[in-house]
């Protein structure tokens, strides 16, 4: 009788322990992490957040103060609110403090909220700038290049004029030149070459801009009067170097230039020699200035004549000359290549450096690569005298192979010897690597996981890349700040795959070669079977599950030493 009972009470409380139980529904949770509490913003506002649950989010929604709630959206690509965002207008709020309230809500109905606050500031109305024609006057009659000048302003006290622009009739907008103090726009001028229109009445238009708005368009008229000549010869004069002066080293030499149908061409010649092309230096590519810059320590010390002549396209202006010493009694500086050494091979960063010497003094020295341009190299000396230099040169950015390092001296007349030397650049190109930080292999993961990582390489990481088992690769995210890839991430939806053990793998590119491919396995363990809840006893402030689980195990194992020693039969 007594191994009834005891038969009895054990399958009574192992089929207690098979009644179903269920976890607890959390309430969702909801963050805003864009604006940030207590910053300031103005104009069109992006507001984004996450969003989260145990079970599902299924909507997030927002309001400013106690206004009307309106629905936010899921950015998240996976229906999970891990990410959400919409956009406020703060122009329809006064400025000031105000609240920002995000709302989430789970499948089971169950809500969660946080707000934060911001302070708007949105600026005043922008008053557009006016714009004045003053000269000539109204109704002018002009001819050959005119001058239009003018002022401008902007009635807002914190802005100014950024530009003027004047047309002729109906053409195109061009910009004009400042004249007022530092450059600003309280004067203006426009030099008109007024040949380039027909004779006769024509409309002279100006506005400026503030960089928000253009002012009013000011309007005068002016009668163009160019009348026909025949083509007169150019003119040219040369204003340095002046006759009977004694130059050395390098000197610029400049002057100007007119024609009535305009200059085209200025041409420089020293002594005998070929007529060389002086620059125009005017503003309005009208040759009505010009220079020409002459090494004058290619020539012997002594008188030389220093010429010049003026094109129209049509005739040449008369030649005009004047006489000038030359006297160079510097002697021209010397440089010398330190390291690296001639015939060196070279990888990596290389510091080229050297030592430089002048009687009157090192002003500069340069470096160039086989017949490249000349780069300016840094003054390494204490006392700024260039006695020694140096210049850091990045082999990286060069095809492997052999080339010539030169290096010069200047001494602000004269550029000593070009130094020289051959070097080799060999860069091993170094296969990238890539690591998994997380997961870490053997854990276990589910809902939305982050994988996380490093990569590196000698030439720079240009992507890296993440597969799930056999699947194809995936771009991952560059979170790197000071070297791009130098960290990464991807987001990986375990919900799409089945629980049990999955192959994480990462592998990183430089552009040319991949890294070995990094891998970890992990468990995916995610809930499949939701339970209707029941309603149970709390025993003993353990749950349930709990509770129940360990009355069933005790239950069982009583029941099997009960029949090891024959006191229940089966």
């Amino acid at each position: 009788m007594r191994g009834r009972l005891l038969v009895g009470t054990l399958v009574l409380v192992f089929l207690v322990s098979l009644v179903p139980t269920v976890r607890a529904d959390a309430p969702p949770h909801v963050t805003i992490t864009h604006p940030a509490n207590g910053s300031t913003v103005s104009g069109t506002v992006a507001i984004a957040g996450n969003a989260w649950d145990d079970v599902h989010v299924v909507l997030v929604k927002v309001h400013i103060d106690t206004g009307e709630w309106w629905n936010a959206t899921d950015t998240s690509g996976n229906d999970t609110w891990w990410t959400w965002t919409t956009s406020w207008d703060s122009t329809t709020v006064a400025n000031g403090w105000h609240h920002i309230g995000a709302l989430a809500k789970d499948s089971a109905g169950q809500l969660a909220d946080t707000s934060i606050e911001v302070y708007v500031q949105n600026g005043m109305e922008n008053h557009a700038p006016w714009v004045e024609i003053n000269t000539p006057p109204n109704h002018s009659t002009v001819s050959g290049i005119t001058t239009v000048s003018g002022t401008s302003g902007d009635p807002d006290a914190n802005d100014s004029v950024e530009l003027v622009q004047v047309r002729i009739d109906d053409g195109d907008w061009r910009n004009a030149t400042p004249r007022g103090d530092n450059g600003s726009w309280n004067h203006w001028s426009y030099d008109w070459n007024t040949t380039t229109v027909d004779d006769g009445w024509h409309a002279f238009s100006a506005r400026a801009f503030d960089g928000q708005a253009y002012s009013g368009v000011a309007v005068n008229e002016y009668f163009v009067d160019n009348v026909p000549n025949q083509n007169e010869t150019p003119v040219v004069h040369i204003v340095h170097p002046e006759a009977g002066m004694t130059v050395w080293g390098i000197v610029l030499v400049h002057g100007t230039a007119s024609d009535d149908v305009g200059v085209t061409l200025v041409q420089v010649a020293i002594d005998d020699r070929a007529w060389a092309d002086a620059t125009d230096t005017s503003l309005d590519d009208s040759w009505s200035t010009w220079a020409y810059q002459w090494d004058t320590t290619t020539f012997d010390n002594g008188e030389h004549h220093v010429c010049a002549r003026s094109f129209d396209g049509d005739l040449y202006s008369e030649v005009t000359c004047v006489g000038v010493n030359v006297a160079n009694e510097n002697h021209r500086p010397k440089v010398t290549i330190v390291d690296p050494k001639n015939g060196e091979t070279v990888r990596g960063l290389i510091l080229i450096h050297g030592l430089a010497a002048d009687d009157v003094g090192v002003k500069l020295v340069e470096v160039r690569f086989n017949d490249g341009d000349w780069h300016h190299a840094t003054d390494t000396s204490p006392d700024a005298a260039w006695t020694t230099w140096a210049y850091e040169w990045d082999t990286t950015k060069r095809d492997d192979g052999c080339l010539h390092i030169s290096a010069r001296a200047w001494d602000g007349s004269l550029f000593s010897e070009v130094y020289t030397i051959g070097v080799c650049v060999d860069n091993v190109d170094s296969r990238p690597w890539v690591k998994i930080v997380r997961p870490e292999s053997g854990e276990t993961v589910h809902g939305l996981y982050l994988i996380w990582g490093y990569a590196g390489d000698d030439h720079g990481v240009k992507l890296v890349q993440v597969r799930i088992d056999d699947s194809e690769w995936h771009m991952a995210t560059n979170t790197g700040r000071e070297h791009p890839w130098s960290t990464w991430a991807y987001e990986w939806a375990t919900n799409n795959y089945h629980n049990g053990w999955h192959v994480v793998c990462a592998r990183s590119f430089d552009g040319e070669r991949y890294s070995e491919v990094q891998c970890v396995h992990v468990m995916v363990m995610n809930d499949i079977i939701r339970r209707e809840p029941a309603p149970i006893t709390d025993i003993g402030g353990a749950s349930p599950f709990v509770a129940f689980g360990a009355l069933a195990g005790i239950g069982v194992a009583i029941l099997m030493w009960l029949r090891a020693h024959g006191y229940v039969r089966k």
